[in-house]
C-alpha cells in the first residue's frame, strides 16, 4: 500500500485476522482429515475398528484395538 508515496504495511482489522485464523485451521482441519480417513479405513478393514477408536501406544505409535495399526505402511 502507498502512503504520501512511500510503501506502508498494511494492518489488518481483527475480525480480517480472525477470519484468515478460521480460513487457515479449515483447511489444515482438511488436510489432516484427508491424511487420516485412508488410515482409519484401513484400521477398519484389518480390525474391525471403528472410527475415533485410535490410541497412541509407546512411543507414539498410532494404534487400533491395541494393535498398530499399519501407519505409513503400505
Amino acid at each position: 500500500m502507498f502512503l504520501d508515496g512511500k510503501v506502508v504495511k498494511r494492518e489488518y482489522t481483527e475480525q480480517e485476522l480472525q477470519q484468515q485464523a478460521e480460513s487457515q485451521k479449515a483447511a489444515l482441519l482438511s488436510e489432516a482429515e484427508s491424511v487420516i480417513q485412508p488410515l482409519e479405513t484401513r484400521c477398519q478393514a484389518e480390525y474391525g475398528n471403528r472410527r475415533g477408536t485410535h490410541t497412541t501406544g509407546s512411543m507414539g505409535t498410532l494404534q487400533c484395538s491395541g494393535q498398530p495399526c499399519g501407519y505409513g505402511k503400505s
